[in-house]
């Protein structure tokens, strides 16, 4: 197949041109890019024959840091749009905008004739939302916006309210001029924010390659003797954990006493350690290499033994949007859980039979 496209002078130089796009970062987002950009060149020449043409999205996603991509950007964009349901419809082209100026924007979304511009969450620079607007207004091209927090509720509670306050306005305005918005949740669909375009809730979902495939995962321990609950999240989760916090102590001392059972609790993520602090947790490192999402579910899938999983959320405007995700995640790892009934898990999870509320 790579000889005859060579054999055909438009597809080589399509392929060439490709080339130039990416941005050498990492060995493994190198090899990313080029995967993509292969599959692309393939797919567009298996399609030709049946006179389908393969739409080509340019895709704005938040900077990876030296652990990769955030676990959102997998979730709700990376790994839908490589799925093979998807793959073979789609080429997606992750545009990096750490180097991006905002004159360079047009050159670099209708380098290859983009079909669909797609920016999730804070992805864009302030000062680039006005351009890439303009190209797709100009080029009638497609933009859609992807979020999956409500964002604009934020308040500084919030431990990452600094992090998002210079933000607020450009989500503000990619909301307003979007011609589609793209929500996990009917709460967000909801939302009282004026939107130029319609708005559609696409829900959270599980990769099956990355958490079904068939494993043995760790053994746990006898809980007659140690119970072990748990927690994983990001680390802005500080305030949601104090809802355990508050009663982890009591409930310790109620289980040894009743029935001799030692408590631990276990957290991945969820809040910064404050240090000198006496600690009511026990912190569970991520090893270096294991700390992008599809390395990380992985790691949890052959390491976690905990009995039950928590997800505890305050009652705010922030987390009434929030998706079931955690849901999702715990029953695939086996895991019983105990939720807040708060956002998605009050109308997703029946109480007594697939989760306590």
């Amino acid at each position: 197949q790579i000889l005859s496209i060579i054999d055909d002078p438009e597809e080589y130089n399509r392929l060439a041109r490709g080339i130039s796009d990416i941005d050498f970062k990492s060995t493994k987002l190198m090899a990313d890019e080029f995967d993509r950009l292969y599959r692309s060149t393939l797919l567009n020449h298996r399609q030709t024959k049946k006179k389908r043409a393969l739409r080509s999205i340019a895709l704005f996603t938040p900077h990876p840091g030296k652990h990769g991509y955030p676990a959102s950007s997998y979730i709700r964009t990376l790994l839908p749009l490589s799925h093979p349901l998807l793959s073979e419809s789609f080429h997606t082209r992750v545009i990096g905008t750490a180097k991006l100026h905002p004159t360079d924007i047009e050159t670099r979304i209708l380098k290859r004739d983009t079909d669909i511009d797609l920016i999730q969450r804070d992805a864009l620079p302030p000062d680039h939302v006005d351009a890439v607007s303009d190209v797709c207004r100009r080029k009638k091209i497609p933009l859609i916006f992807e979020i999956d927090d409500a964002l604009l509720s934020i308040d500084q509670s919030h431990p990452e309210f600094q992090h998002y306050r210079q933000k607020l306005p450009m989500i503000e305005k990619l909301y307003h001029c979007a011609d589609l918005v793209t929500v996990s949740t009917p709460e967000l669909h909801d939302t009282k924010i004026r939107t130029a375009g319609r708005v559609e809730v696409i829900g959270n979902c599980l990769d099956e390659n990355l958490w079904f495939t068939n494993h043995e995962g760790p053994t746990r321990a006898d809980r007659n003797s140690i119970l072990r609950v748990g927690y994983m999240g990001t680390i802005s989760h500080s305030n949601d954990l104090q809802i355990v916090a508050d009663v982890f102590e009591e409930v310790r001392a109620t289980l040894k006493k009743l029935h001799d059972i030692k408590l631990e609790f276990h957290l991945i993520g969820g809040m910064r350690d404050i240090k000198g602090a006496p600690s009511w947790y026990q912190r569970v490192h991520i090893p270096p290499d294991c700390r992008e999402y599809p390395r990380f579910v992985r790691w949890l899938r052959n390491t976690l033994d905990w009995h039950i999983a928590v997800a505890p959320l305050a009652d705010n405007r922030l987390n009434a949007s929030k998706s079931e995700i955690k849901y999702l995640e715990y029953a695939a790892l086996g895991l019983p859980g105990i939720y807040s009934s708060v956002g998605a898990y009050k109308n997703v999870i029946e109480h007594g039979r697939t989760g306590l509320l």
